[in-house]
């Protein structure tokens, strides 16, 4: 509607607040699943790599660590889903806030920068 009325000037505009917005909505459950599933899974399968350097006895079945006395299910909060998209929306702000700061050069160059140090 935007691009209707008022033309691709207004759209471009809005565009990185339309798009920061829908950082808000929630994750259709289907996705999320999709996406939480192998990620819960990923922090279980790590605790119980944690515990067994750490010879902690532990016996993995699925989501569930079986501990000498006790059971830990890791839990669908686990997955680290939500704290990722909030990182996300953070990172998008703190880019936007220090590369006003600093020119589009330096954007390059924290990019090169980025790369190289992985």
């Amino acid at each position: 509607m935007l691009l209707f009325f008022y033309g691709w000037r207004h759209l471009k505009i809005v565009a990185f607040p339309l798009f920061f917005l829908t950082l808000g909505i929630p994750l259709p459950a289907i996705l999320f699943n999709t996406i939480s599933i192998p990620l819960q899974t990923l922090a279980s399968t790590a605790s119980a790599g944690f515990l067994n350097f750490c010879d902690v006895p532990v016996l993995q079945e699925g989501n569930v660590l079986q501990l000498a006395s006790t059971s830990l299910g890791v839990a669908e909060a686990c997955s680290g889903l939500r704290s990722l998209v909030s990182l996300i929306a953070l990172a998008i702000i703190l880019d936007i806030c220090v590369g006003r700061e600093c020119g589009s050069g330096c954007r390059s160059w924290r990019w090169q920068f980025q790369l190289r140090s992985c």
